[in-house]
């Protein structure tokens, strides 16, 4: 048995092949593959040469392919992320998932319990017991995201604007994120934000605001206190939802953000305890593709004669 796990994110698309042990015999990664942002020709081009460079040397099509992605959920986004599987044939099966649930596979054995990713967007993602399920956030850059890297950076742009309107004490944020652009002046923000830089440069801001934060700066400590509100409120309605309050589960956090803006982990773990108090907060360990080549190996096993 062979089988591909795909995690298709904002920014990135991770691409694992693994036998029917689990054991991963190639892996890549792409850009990023996302119905948010991108089209459908876009994402097929994107997971047509990911799969062809994993694939390449281990032989052609394998017995199953579990591609996790944000959206999938929506059955627009569901029904066209299918015919982009099956235009490609890589896989004699074909499962689509959300990003959520192969990060939950990925990080809790007994599959149940709550994850929080928070990359270039944010979402949250749970199961109780009874194996029912709740989700909160993932609307996406206009409609949501708070607490992700790109939420921060824009938020870290703001302030810096902020500032120089006179509407908000001066910040750090402004020579470090004038530095990082390489621009000479808040001016050239105007141009370089609604022209040139992407979602994901703005993301990439979000380390800034830790940076001034330690030093002391009070805009870029109100970012990082605002961002942890919104994760625990988007995980308080999770939980609340599916009755976990009270249980002793354990809350995966995925993502990117937790290595770009550590501290934001200690914060939020004490406020999670305060919701539910027997919960263990674990960072994930493993790429959120693992989740994905679990679920493939399963459904091959589940369906095998």
């Amino acid at each position: 048995m062979r089988v591909l796990g795909i995690d298709a994110g904002a920014t990135k698309t991770e691409c694992l092949l693994a036998d029917g042990n689990g054991n991963i015999l190639a892996k890549g990664r792409g850009s990023g593959a996302n119905f948010q942002l991108y089209d459908e020709d876009e994402i097929e081009f994107v997971l047509e040469n990911l799969t062809m460079r994993v694939l390449a040397g281990h032989g052609g099509m394998v017995d199953a392919l579990c591609l996790g992605i944000a959206g999938a959920g929506r059955e627009r986004d569901h029904r066209a992320m299918r015919r982009i599987l099956n235009r490609l044939g890589r896989a004699r099966e074909n499962i689509v998932t959300h990003d959520a649930l192969i990060a939950l596979v990925a990080g809790a054995k007994e599959r149940f319990g709550v994850v929080l990713i928070v990359g270039t967007g944010a979402a949250v993602y749970g199961v109780n017991r009874k194996g029912e399920s709740a989700r909160a956030g993932g609307w996406g850059p206009l409609l949501g995201d708070e607490g992700s890297g790109y939420w921060m950076g824009l938020r870290a742009l703001q302030s810096i604007v902020r500032a120089d309107d006179g509407r908000a004490q001066p910040t750090l944020l402004k020579g470090a994120v004038l530095e990082q652009l390489r621009i000479p002046d808040s001016e050239s923000l105007v141009h370089r934000v609604y022209q040139e830089l992407a979602r994901e440069e703005i993301a990439a801001l979000a380390p800034l605001v830790q940076q001034a934060a330690d030093h002391g700066d009070e805009a870029a400590q109100t970012i990082i206190d605002d961002a942890v509100r919104e994760f625990t409120r988007a995980v308080e309605s999770v939980i609340g939802r599916l009755g976990l309050a009270g249980e002793n589960f354990r809350l995966v956090l995925s993502g990117g953000l937790w290595k770009a803006v550590p501290v934001i982990h200690q914060d939020f773990e004490k406020l999670a305890k305060k919701i539910a108090p027997w919960v263990s907060v674990h960072r994930l360990a493993v790429e959120p593709a693992r989740g994905a080549v679990q679920l493939a190996i399963e459904h091959v096993s589940s369906t095998a004669v």
